[in-house]
């Protein structure tokens, strides 16, 4: 099958903390109409000690072809890790695509407070057995909107989630909101209807930044990818084909 697409787009797309690259397998380029997915592994590098390091780096690897032009995809912590890579470089990406993301804590307790919180789960990755602290993690609030992913202990280096979870903290993490509103290129924040925190969050940006569209998808919670794959591809496709 040709999946080439007529716009040469190359879409980057980043999963979240218990992601995988392979999760975005499901979607083939020709479902988002771009001419290119590449999966990224955000974890990979754990020689990097803050969002900011990650975000130099990462960015540093992109392909500049003038053939393609680059639309950046993040869900939710690699939605963060997204508007970083965006802050840091803008003038790499045509377009970007947020989906779940929390740009940033405002209250310096409750950051510590989040880092904390962060820091238990670290060590309890490092070592409790892999089903029940699985099962525990998604019993978390906001991943009850959604019904949990398969995930099995083989696939994951519990060293590289705990670094993870404290040195890519959202209680690390500056606000971005000032920023992102100045950001020169269209973003698609997108959102499960079940998941009022984060839908919340994204309706407030998308009134500070002028180019930013935002979606709420039904049926899905925060998982919007995985609860609701075609609405969520066709959503992204449709919101692509407008980007000139």
């Amino acid at each position: 099958m040709n999946t080439q697409a007529p716009n040469k787009l190359r879409l980057y797309a980043l999963h979240g903390f218990l992601g995988c690259k392979s999760d975005w397998n499901s979607f083939d380029p020709s479902s988002f109409n771009v001419d290119q997915i590449i999966a990224v592994d955000p974890f990979q590098q754990r020689s990097v000690d803050s969002l900011k390091a990650w975000a130099a780096a990462f960015t540093s690897k992109i392909d500049t072809s003038i053939t393609h032009q680059n639309i950046l995809m993040g869900y939710s912590l690699g939605g963060r890790l997204a508007l970083h890579a965006l802050i840091h470089q803008p003038s790499l990406w045509k377009a970007a695509i947020i989906i779940s993301a929390h740009p940033g804590l405002t209250d310096e307790e409750e950051k510590k407070h989040r880092l904390e919180q962060d820091k238990q789960w670290a060590r309890r990755f490092l070592a409790e057995p892999w089903g029940p602290l699985l099962q525990t993690w998604n019993q978390q609030g906001t991943l009850l909107t959604s019904q949990p992913l398969q995930r099995k202990q083989a696939d994951y280096d519990r060293i590289t989630l705990a670094y993870a979870l404290q040195c890519l903290s959202l209680g690390v993490q500056e606000d971005l909101r000032h920023t992102i509103a100045t950001l020169p290129f269209p973003i698609l924040w997108l959102t499960g209807e079940k998941d009022e925190k984060y839908t919340s969050l994204a309706k407030h940006l998308v009134y500070s930044h002028p180019h930013s569209s935002f979606q709420v998808v039904p049926g899905s919670g925060h998982r919007v990818p995985w609860d609701q794959p075609h609405l969520f591809q066709t959503r992204v496709r449709d919101w692509l084909s407008q980007i000139e």
